[in-house]
Formats: C-alpha cells, structure tokens, sequence
C-alpha cells in the first residue's frame, strides 16, 4: 500500500508523512523520535559504531551480559539504540523489540513491571496451525495467570488469594514455579548467582484432612500468594519468556532500557541503578532474552564486569555534523522553511560541545520563545531569549542559590561550579549545568549561559 511501511514489533505502525511538511512538535524536539520512518531519516554519522553494533547483534554468540549504548550527557545515546537495534532486525535478526523507558521510574521494581507489562501485551496470537480446542483452552488458562499477576509485579506489598486442590497446585507449581509444601513458595526455574529468599505464602485448610488419599487430592485450599521481591518478578518474567517461546521459538525478545542510571534523578547512579543492573543481568544471563541499555559513560565506567560494550557514543568534533541534523530537520519537519539564520547556528553550535541532544533543546527553548514574525532567528535574538531566561531563573526563590554560585564562578573566569553536595533535580540541569565525570557535586556551566552571564555583567 503506497505510504505505508510495516515497523518491528516495539515501533508504531504509522502512515509516513511527506518529508516536506511541517511537524512543529518534531522539529527540534531532542528525544528520539518514536516511528521507524523517523528515526531512518534523521540518523546521521554514526556509521561505524553502527556497523561494530550490528555485528555483534548479528552474531549467533550474543554475549550474556546487558549490552551497553553508552556515550556522555545528550550525546544521542538513545536515537542511536533505537536505530541499531531496528537495522539489526531489518537486516535478519530475529528479535521482537521491547523499548522501556528507565529514566523517573524511581526504582527497579517500576522498571521491571514495564518490562513484565510490555511483553504481556506483544504475546503473539495462539498459532492456527496449534489450534485445538484443548490446546486453545490450555493457553488462555495459563495466560490468566500471568495476567492475575500482574498485580503483584507492580505492587511488592499486593496479595491475591487462589483456591486450589493439592493436585490443581502441583499443576501449577509446573507451570508458574509454585510448589506444594506446609507453605507454598515461588522457585526460579534457572539458578542465579546469588540466593533467592523465597516468599512464603499462607495456605489455609477450609475442610478437615481425611486420610484418604483421592480426597486430600480434590479438597480446596486457599492461597495468599504475593511477589515481595524483584527476584521473583525476574523469576515471572522468565516464566513469561519461556511460555511465549511455545508460540514462537524463532524470535528472541530484545529489551531495551533506555536511560538505566537515570532511575532515579535523585540519586543518580544509586542504590537502584544496581538493583535494576543486577536483575536485568540475571535475564540476560538465561539466554532467553537480549538486553539493551543505554547509559552515560560516568555511570558505565566501573561497571564493566556488568556490562558488556555495544557502542559507545561520542560527542561530535566539528559544528558542520550539528548544522547537518538542523538541516535534516529543516527539510523533514518544515518544509524546508529556515527557523535560525546562518550566523545563530553557528554560535550555537560551537557553544554545546557537540551535544547534538543539547544542540536541539536550546534550538526548541529558544524557539518557543520567539514570534513567527521574527523569523529567522538571528544571533543577536538569541542573545536576547538566553539573558531572558537567566532573569526567569533569577526570579524563582528555589534557584537563587544556585544562581549566584554560577554568578561567582563566571565572574571569576570559571566555568564550573562546586555544591556541597549533589542538586536535586531542578530547570537548571542539562540546560545551565551539566554534571563532571569524576567530580561529586560538581558542574560545567554550559558555554551559552557563561556568554550571557558576562553580558549581563558587562558595565
């Protein structure tokens, strides 16, 4: 069908618009675009870390580890995955592609249920040529299951109680990993490397024991069954793989966690960062499935007994690869119409360190800002719209500390600031500061504030 184009599992199906339209939401808006047609045209120049990450997704020996895209702060981490892991599977591999956005989940646990829910939903259909009624009748039981639970892989407090004979339960202590003992406990199908508590679960006997054998087979007991720990939604998780390969035994599914140290931005590269990390190594190493992740070369160094190296995103060298992707953006999303004029692009293109992701925030900010009549941005516009913003901030009771820190330091010729301890999270970050490698509580101020910061205190 003309205009249409079929997307692996994990990208939207999506009709392709004429690439000389107008998208104003897309046109500089930094975060990977979510359609396959999307992320081919704007990929650029990253060829050969492309060619070393498909060869190795290509491979029949994908290494057991999480795979890491890591690369600094806006680098492009994340539309790079993305595009990898799509060539790869238009290319042959036979992977079905789960995206799980890590980043302001909080903890492993939030994580872990948007992998759990995602692969619940992409079940393929019962397959036609299997179909019985019996067999039919069987799959949708076990899918139930794994439904009823769902539940308790989201809420680690959460109970549900189940009513099963002695005989029903053995049943299931095959099929979900449950087995019938004076308590009634969750086991891993595969070994992990370190000890898994097992959670105890209440039975509760409704009828007097006979010491007659058919009838203890067929009396009801009541299960409180709950999953207190993310080793037994890992566990659940592995159970759901394995039930999907019945189904379809050709295709491995590719979890790709995006953004995994930013869990929690409050404390990055914590405590749940290597919660998350450690589970998701133990799927990896079950051979069912692949894992993904991208994360920032701070949180990757020091990991890399955990993580084993995909790609490794740099940041670019010359402004000409930024004034590329405006350019391509230009022609996709605004038919071809200039938004900044010659002179602005460069000046900021020479100011974010070839962050193409910095690059088009500053690029949106500022365009958000400005009428269309005052089309196409000049640099003197820019200058404006950027000491605009430093007086919003200066404005607003929660930043002024941190403002006057930055204020201190450009006015003594520097440009990076020390906190006593880590920011929370705050509009400043990734915009007028972004984090040091190595430096606790420490941060470069970006280059297109420290210009205006000067103008600003220019007599």
């Amino acid at each position: 069908m003309p205009g249409v184009w079929f997307a692996p599992v994990g990208w939207r199906k999506v009709r392709l618009a004429n690439p000389m339209s107008k998208n104003p939401a897309l046109l500089f808006h930094p975060n990977p675009p979510d359609d396959e047609g999307d992320l081919r045209r704007l990929f650029y120049n990253r060829e050969i870390e492309l060619e070393n990450g498909l060869e190795i997704l290509l491979s029949g020996a994908i290494p057991t580890l999480p795979l890491a895209v890591h690369g600094p702060t806006r680098s492009g981490k994340s539309h790079f995955a993305r595009y990898l892991v799509m060539e790869a599977i238009a290319k042959g591999a036979r992977f079905e592609a789960l995206i799980v956005q890590a980043s302001d989940k909080s903890t492993a646990r939030r994580v872990l249920a948007k992998m759990y829910t995602s692969l619940l939903k992409s079940l393929p259909s019962f397959p036609e040529a299997f179909k019985t009624e019996d067999a039919l009748e069987s799959w949708h039981r076990e899918l139930k299951e794994f439904h009823d639970l769902l539940p308790l892989v989201e809420d680690p407090a959460r109970q549900i109680e189940a009513e099963y004979s002695e005989s029903e339960a053995r049943q299931r202590s095959i099929k979900l990993g449950i087995s019938l003992s004076p308590s009634v406990t969750f086991k891993s199908p595969a070994p992990t490397t370190s000890p898994v508590a097992e959670p105890k679960v209440e039975g509760k006997l409704e009828a007097s024991r006979s010491s007659d054998q058919a009838r203890s087979q067929t009396q009801k007991l009541k299960w409180a069954i709950a999953l207190p720990t993310d080793d037994h939604v890992v566990t659940v998780i592995t159970q759901l793989l394995e039930f999907r390969r019945r189904v379809d035994d050709t295709r491995r599914v590719l979890f790709l966690v995006d953004d995994l140290d930013l869990l929690d931005p409050r404390l990055e590269n914590g405590g749940e960062c290597s919660v998350l990390l450690d589970r998701l190594g133990t799927l990896a190493s079950t051979k069912r499935c692949t894992v993904v992740v991208t994360v920032r070369t701070q949180s990757y160094n020091g990991r890399e007994k955990d993580l084993q190296p995909l790609a490794e995103i740099g940041t670019w060298e010359s402004a000409a690869a930024l004034l590329a992707v405006y350019q391509k953006r230009i022609d996709y999303f605004n038919d071809g119409e200039v938004v900044y004029d010659l002179e602005a692009l460069k000046w900021l293109a020479n100011r974010v360190e070839g962050r193409v992701g910095m690059f088009l925030q500053h690029c949106q900010e500022i365009r958000q800002k400005v009428s269309r009549t005052e089309l196409p941005i000049t640099l003197a516009r820019v200058r404006k719209r950027l000491n605009e913003q430093l007086l919003e901030w200066r404005r607003a009771p929660e930043l002024v500390f941190i403002i006057e820190r930055v204020d201190t330091e450009v006015r003594a010729g520097r440009q990076q600031v020390a906190f006593e301890e880590e920011l929370p999270p705050n509009p400043l970050l990734l915009r007028l500061l972004a984090p040091i490698v190595g430096k606790k509580a420490t941060y470069s101020i970006e280059p297109l504030y420290v210009d205006a910061i000067r103008s600003q205190q220019a007599p």
